[in-house]
């Protein structure tokens, strides 16, 4: 019933109307493919273009070559490596693990409130022994974060175990933080 309307209606419309409103028919279409189909399409694209060639500049280094070295993709694999040192005895990588953590609270000017002290002994997982460390401190959002974005350049860091984030209800941008970090031991 409405489809007799419109092509009634479009019967009695003239052929220079009838033209026109078949190029904006077009155009709508045009439009509207280009804009929820075409214009998501290029950008994946392009996303995904400069993640792989991101990705390609940092496994460069793997590509066999007849100048290249192995002392060079060496050095171009512990670039890509996290910076791990080999764990000490137990009583030395407490200390060393202590004062590298505190030397990174330090530098990314959190307020600590409680000594950094270990809790208990050593523990077992599988074949591994760590040790865990707990502190408290009191800091801002950019402090925190600052933290965070750093402590994984800590060469004896294991894992972060416990991270226990308050806010102050008043003062919304200070935080009160409990973490507990583990390092390996011999």
């Amino acid at each position: 019933m409405i489809l007799e309307k419109i092509k009634q209606q479009y019967n009695q419309l003239s052929l220079r109307d009838r033209r026109s409103l078949k190029i904006g028919v077009i155009i709508i279409l045009f439009v509207l493919t280009y804009g929820f189909v075409v214009s998501p399409l290029l950008e994946n694209y392009g996303a995904i273009k400069y993640k792989t060639k991101s990705l390609e500049g940092k496994l460069s280094f793997l590509k066999e070559s007849d100048n290249e070295s192995f002392s060079a993709k060496e050095k171009g694999i512990l670039k890509t490596v996290p910076n791990v040192e080999v764990p000490l005895r137990e009583t030395q990588q407490k200390q060393i693990f202590r004062d590298s953590l505190f030397e990174q609270l330090r530098s990314s000017g959190v307020k600590i409130t409680s000594n950094l002290a270990y809790s208990g002994k050593a523990k077992k997982n599988g074949h591994r022994k760590y040790v865990l460390l707990k502190c408290a401190f009191s800091c801002n959002y950019q402090q925190f974060l600052k933290l965070l974005g750093e402590i994984n350049s800590n060469p004896h860091l294991l894992s972060i175990e416990e991270l226990k984030v308050s806010c102050d209800e008043k003062k919304r941008n200070q935080l009160t933080v409990i973490m507990g970090v583990s390092t390996l031991v011999k």
